[in-house]
């Protein structure tokens, strides 16, 4: 989920849509771009989230939960204080000389920009999934001992009531119908996440429930198999969802329309639907082929976490310095995704992997791939 980042966030550039500030100003554009931004927002931090909260129950299981609390900070709070303030202050500054360049001519930092700056300290930037796991795992250290003193009874209610949601069909539209709740309070008819230091609440609930589902989901047995043997048939079925979407979303017109109020609930209701379909498929397909071990699939999954922290700084620098070419959008996003992609992978293996960085982002040193350790 963390590569698909590096896909997002280089389609960004070159979308149809005005849907970012004016740093995004490429002039090739192309509607697959949009396509293949907003398909990717509909589950790509859901799933993250849901197999965070995965991972949460199982350390916390294998080492309780002061050690989940020690365990979690070092590998969430470490790399946020560390790269929030570094990497994302390069990517600030080199936004701002190029805004300089592009609208007055030269290389520098302009005043107006300068004084727009400050507003940064305020945004976690592309870091905002860290901020936001940070927050859950402090919220369910602080819950844990009152949950676990909760009465059988209720334990087993609400485990009844997820396995509803997880396991059964008209659980999973249930579930849908739910997020579609959320949704509905967003012109896009879904919840996208907050960059700020103080995320509203609707976007930190609505991430905390996939966090709380995937934690649920690790205490229940037998579900993933059933995601395993339905995971392409919902994908279709997401695909429909996510196209019933874009429909809706293209005919709700302004917010005092007359149409408006039904195709926004259907927006929200398709959004809803996707986004649940999306991620048990993905869940299921993943299962059923990447269950085996492989020594590249772990590799990647390993550099995911550096390849995540890096990329935004250096998708930003190479599709700027690439504005003015003559290229159809295709041909410039594969340009800037495959060379950032190579980049992110080549510091990974250089002087992430197998150096104190690694130990931290990893949780242990690593031989290197491209050269031997020393």
């Amino acid at each position: 989920m963390l590569f698909l980042g590096l896909v997002l966030h280089t389609a960004q550039y070159y979308m149809v849509m005005q849907l970012f500030e004016s740093k995004y100003d490429d002039p090739s554009a192309s509607y697959s771009m949009d396509f293949l931004l907003l398909s990717i927002n509909t589950f790509r931090m859901h799933e993250f989230f849901l197999i965070s909260g995965f991972f949460t129950a199982m350390l916390y299981e294998k080492y309780g939960r002061d050690e989940l609390l020690r365990r979690r900070m070092k590998r969430l709070l470490l790399p946020f204080l560390l790269f929030w303030p570094t990497l994302g202050t390069v990517e600030t500054l080199w936004n701002k000389m190029w805004l300089t360049y592009r609208d007055h001519g030269y290389w520098g930092l302009h005043q107006s920009h300068i004084d727009s700056f400050p507003r940064y300290l305020m945004d976690t930037e592309h870091y905002w999934f860290l901020y936001y796991l940070i927050l859950y795992v402090l919220v369910i250290w602080l819950l844990l001992p009152m949950l676990n003193k909760f009465p059988e009874s209720m334990k087993t209610a609400y485990k009844n009531l997820m396995g509803f949601f997880l396991k059964t069909l008209l659980g999973h539209i249930c579930l849908g119908l739910v997020l579609a709740l959320f949704g509905w309070f967003h012109d896009a008819g879904r919840v996208s996440g907050d960059l700020s230091f103080l995320p509203n609440l609707a976007s930190l609930s609505f991430y905390f429930m996939f966090v709380v589902t995937g934690w649920s989901l690790y205490g229940l047995t037998g579900y993933l198999d059933t995601y395993k043997k339905y995971g392409g048939r919902y994908l279709l079925a997401a695909l429909l969802f996510f196209f019933l979407a874009l429909v809706s979303f293209s005919l709700q017109g302004p917010t005092d329309s007359e149409q408006y109020m039904m195709f926004h609930a259907l927006l929200a209701g398709f959004n809803g639907l996707a986004i649940v379909f999306f991620v048990i498929g993905f869940i299921g397909v993943a299962q059923q082929h990447f269950n085996k071990p492989s020594p590249k699939i772990r590799y990647l999954s390993d550099s995911a976490y550096w390849v995540y922290i890096l990329h935004l700084p250096v998708i930003t620098g190479l599709a700027q310095l690439l504005h003015d070419w003559n290229a159809i959008a295709e041909i410039k996003f594969l340009t800037v995704l495959l060379t950032s992609t190579a980049v992110c992978l080549l510091t990974y293996d250089l002087l992430v992997r197998n150096s104190w960085l690694g130990a931290l982002l990893n949780g242990q040193r690593m031989p290197r791939l491209l050269v031997a350790s020393k």
